[in-house]
């Protein structure tokens, strides 16, 4: 798997290890130090996690396990709940995610700029970080520093989730209907 942001990429290989590179800012490169990076370098504090997804924010990084867990780290100063750790603290090293997703297994994650969107394997959908045009889906402009459940999408199945800067897209399946004759369920696209 792979992830760009503005001014730095994360890659995880088939073993589950992690690596970063780019202008370094706030910790986004999750090294620990305040340097940049010029090739991919292995994020050594997530050695033997066993890393499946990664996506890159403005100033944040988010990578999910493949026990379900979500980590983030980077700048939290640049906005209230960034990291989704409940503070505006910056994170030089990957930091797990806990609260409302403690013994949750996610499947999908997504980064904007100033947000995160992650779909959980029972197709549920959490976003924290800035709220401003609605881009959460908490019908109101409010920033969360801690994932929240989107509730207009809670009784249906989220299948994933993409961030853009000041908005958010998902597709969630639509249950007991088909799509021809393959058994598959049909979805369709919410946005806001």
């Amino acid at each position: 798997n792979i992830a760009c942001g503005a001014r730095h990429a994360v890659l995880v290989t088939k073993q589950g290890e992690i690596f970063s590179w780019g202008e370094e800012s706030g910790g986004r490169l999750g090294h620990g130090r305040e340097a940049d990076v010029s090739h991919p370098q292995l994020i050594e504090i997530l050695s033997g996690v066993n890393v499946e997804l990664v996506a890159c924010g403005e100033y944040h990084t988010c990578a999910v396990t493949r026990s379900g867990d979500l980590y983030t780290w980077g700048d939290g100063t640049y906005n209230s709940g960034l990291l989704g750790h409940g503070s505006k603290v910056s994170c030089w090293i990957p930091r797990k995610v806990s609260g409302n997703l403690d013994g949750i297994h996610l499947s999908y994650i997504s980064c904007g700029l100033w947000h995160t969107a992650v779909v959980t394997s029972a197709g549920q959908l959490f976003t924290f970080g800035d709220g401003s045009f609605g881009a959460l889906g908490h019908g109101d402009r409010s920033s969360t520093s801690v994932p929240r459940e989107v509730e207009t999408l809670k009784e249906l199945k989220t299948v994933m989730a993409s961030c853009g800067v000041w908005h958010t897209a998902a597709i969630v399946a639509v249950a007991g209907k088909t799509s021809g004759s393959n058994g598959l369920s049909s979805k369709k696209l919410f946005t806001w």
